[in-house]
């Protein structure tokens, strides 16, 4: 289950975990790009344990309140996405409101993952120290 396939040396490798903190800049989006490309598999099953759910709670509480907020029709851009969870729970709760979800992560492998739980959401790789989404102002 925790076994990894990974043969190449990554930024992730080439710095200890601990002092991925003192990086800056492209340095450190690599890093913290292949940090979650490697936890991407286990993520969410890990995330849930660990938290012992309480993050699912958090999520559905902080997501539910926003009714009045979200005109029909409206995109949500969904920063730092990671596994399509937050995107996912946004179609769900919202579905009468035909919203138009765009997910934005540094990690392709946990886009690869939000693709397949939410394939009806656009998401994209990106850096989300420099987003350029002019179409959803």
């Amino acid at each position: 289950l925790f076994a990894t396939t990974h043969t190449m040396a990554s930024a992730f490798d080439a710095h200890a975990p601990a002092a991925g903190f003192r990086l800056r800049g492209a340095e450190k989006l690599a890093f913290v790009s292949a940090m979650f490309d490697r936890v991407a598999p286990t993520y969410d099953l890990l995330n849930h344990l660990i938290s012992l759910g309480q993050t699912t709670l958090w999520r559905v509480l902080a997501l539910s309140w926003l009714h009045e907020l979200l005109p029909p029709n409206c995109q949500v851009l969904d920063v730092g996405c990671g596994t399509g969870w937050v995107s996912w729970w946004f179609r769900l709760l919202y579905f009468r409101r035909n919203l138009t979800v765009t997910g934005v992560d540094c990690s392709e492998v946990m886009l690869e993952h939000a693709r397949r739980v939410v394939p009806t959401a656009k998401f994209v790789k990106g850096d989300v120290s420099k987003l350029d989404f002019e179409d959803l102002k």
